[in-house]
C-alpha cells in the first residue's frame, strides 16, 4: 500500500506511453518524457510527430494522435485505424508509416517482441512473469496476429499491472 504525504500525489497518468517509452527506448519520446514543461503527452506527440506548435494541435489532432499511437502500439490494422479515424484504408497506412517513421523505437521495440515471443514461445514482464502465447508461428494468419497483439499487450500492459 501506498501511503503519501499531503504535500504529495501518486500520478499514473500516460503509464502505458512511459512503460513503452522504457522498452522501446525511443529517443523522441523519451524526450518527451523528459521534458518538465510536457503537459499533454498526445500533444507534444502530435507537435514532434505532425511539425505543429503546441498552440496548433486542436484536440481533433490530439485525438488522432492518441488513436493512432495506441492503435500502432496495440497491433491495430489499417483496416480498423482507418475505421477508428474515419479515412480510407490509405490514408490509415500513411499515418501508420509516418508515425513509424518519426517514432522508430515503438516499431522496433514491438518488432523484438514478437520475435523474442516467437523464439521462447513467452513474454516475460520486468519481475520475470512469464505469459505463455501460443500461435505467433500459426499458419492461421488471424491467430498469428492476435498472438502478436497479446505478446506486445502483455509486456506493455503486463508490467503496467505489475506498477500498481
Amino acid at each position: 500500500m501506498f501511503v503519501l504525504s499531503l504535500s504529495h500525489s501518486l500520478d499514473f497518468q500516460s503509464i502505458e506511453l512511459r512503460i513503452l517509452a522504457h522498452f522501446s527506448q525511443d529517443e523522441l519520446l523519451l524526450k518527451i518524457f523528459c521534458d518538465e514543461d510536457q503537459s499533454d503527452i498526445f500533444v507534444q506527440i502530435a507537435c514532434q510527430w505532425m511539425g505543429l506548435s503546441a498552440d496548433e494541435v486542436t484536440d481533433e489532432k490530439r485525438e488522432k494522435t492518441k488513436r493512432i499511437v495506441y492503435s500502432v502500439v496495440y497491433g491495430a490494422g489499417s483496416e480498423k485505424i482507418a475505421e477508428t479515424l474515419g479515412v480510407t484504408q490509405e490514408k490509415a497506412r500513411a499515418f501508420t508509416k509516418s508515425f513509424l517513421d518519426k517514432f522508430p523505437g515503438i516499431k522496433l521495440f514491438t518488432q523484438t517482441c514478437i520475435s523474442q515471443c516467437r523464439k521462447q514461445g513467452f513474454v516475460t514482464s520486468l519481475l520475470q512473469r512469464r505469459r505463455i502465447i501460443k500461435n505467433t508461428c500459426s499458419g492461421n494468419i488471424q491467430q498469428r496476429l492476435h498472438a502478436e497483439r497479446q505478446a506486445v499487450n502483455f509486456v506493455i500492459q503486463g508490467n503496467m499491472i505489475t506498477l500498481l
